[in-house]
């Protein structure tokens, strides 16, 4: 099962279902502080948190790639999950030029050891090259049974130059109904585009 959930669960958008979800601290999930995200030492700064990237409040993250050699890396705080539960990862985000940038949702266990992190089961959102104005994003992923805290990881590819923007990032935990839903859902449009 928790397979199934990492490779599929990108795919689709949840519906329609009544929101019994619970909303979990996110630190800076709006990047009005700086401190709950970390940016690698390979970024090579690509990545900056600065008030022309806001959607609303004061500050926003921008990716400015301009290497096609190397990506930018920039990750969130780690936050709490329960292993076998569900979570919505929400976030706004928009495409100012080129393409290649994901949001990955990543799983960790007590130790910090990211037990998705591998394809095939990266759970990740990627900006369209058309996506130029502000829209809200999902993902969801069920925590495998080692998990102990999810993190998210912004990232774009090595080959890729892009220049994006990203705030208001939000985390949810889902009730066993909303969890069930989802799955019904998601099996649907896997099937209504021919993919087992």
């Amino acid at each position: 099962m928790e397979r199934w959930a990492a490779v599929f669960l990108p795919l689709f958008v949840l519906m329609g279902v009544a929101r019994a979800a619970t909303e979990l601290p996110f630190p800076s999930g709006n990047f009005e502080d700086p401190a709950g995200w970390t940016i690698g030492g390979e970024d090579g700064g690509m990545t900056t948190i600065v008030p022309e990237a806001a959607r609303q409040g004061k500050m926003g993250l921008r990716v400015v790639d301009e290497s096609d050699k190397t990506g930018s890396d920039c990750r969130s705080a780690p936050i709490p999950v329960t292993n076998g539960k569900t979570y919505e990862l929400r976030f706004w985000g928009r495409n100012l030029s080129g393409s290649g940038i994901g949001v990955y949702l990543h799983f960790h266990d007590a130790t910090g050891r990211a037990l998705n992190d591998q394809r095939p089961n990266h759970i990740i959102s990627s900006l369209l090259p058309d996506q130029q104005e502000w829209s809200e994003l999902k993902l969801y992923g069920m925590a495998p049974a080692a998990a102990a805290t999810l993190s998210v990881w912004i990232h774009s590819y090595m080959a890729s130059k892009v220049e994006a923007e990203y705030d208001d990032f939000r985390v949810l935990e889902l009730s066993d109904e909303e969890a069930t839903e989802m799955q019904d859902e998601n099996t649907r449009q896997i099937l209504s585009r021919g993919t087992i």
